[in-house]
C-alpha cells in the first residue's frame, strides 16, 4: 500500500449509530469528508452496490464473473459458454450443463 493510502487509512474512524438496530444496520454507512479548509461533505449509503435490496444488474454479475473466473483457471470458450448458461439458468434442464463447463 502506498504512503498516501496509509495516511488516509489512519484518518478514517468508525462511529456507530444507536438508532440503526435492524438487520440492515451493518450495510449502511455515512461518509463524511472534512477538507483542510474546514468544509464537510457527507453522504449516506443505505445499501452497498450489488445488494439484493437494490437489485443486481446482469452487467455487474457478468463483470465480476469475468474478473474472477480466470483465478479458477476458467477461460476462453468455457468462460463464455458458462456465463451464457448462468444467464439462462431457469431454462437449464440439468445442472450438469453448467458443471461440465466449470471443469
Amino acid at each position: 500500500m502506498d504512503a498516501a493510502a496509509i495516511d488516509m487509512q489512519n484518518r478514517v474512524r468508525f462511529v456507530g449509530r444507536d438508532d440503526w438496530t435492524d438487520l440492515q444496520a451493518g450495510h449502511r454507512a455515512i461518509v463524511t469528508i472534512r477538507t483542510r479548509d474546514g468544509r464537510n461533505h457527507s453522504s449516506t449509503v443505505y445499501a452497498p452496490k450489488g445488494a439484493a435490496i437494490l437489485g443486481i444488474d446482469w452487467a455487474d454479475v457478468e463483470a465480476k464473473y469475468r474478473a474472477l473466473a480466470p483465478f479458477a483457471k476458467l477461460s476462453g470458450k468455457n468462460l463464455d459458454a458458462s456465463m451464457k448458461v448462468i444467464r439462462n439458468f431457469r431454462e437449464v434442464k440439468k445442472v450438469s450443463e453448467l458443471v461440465g463447463l466449470l471443469r
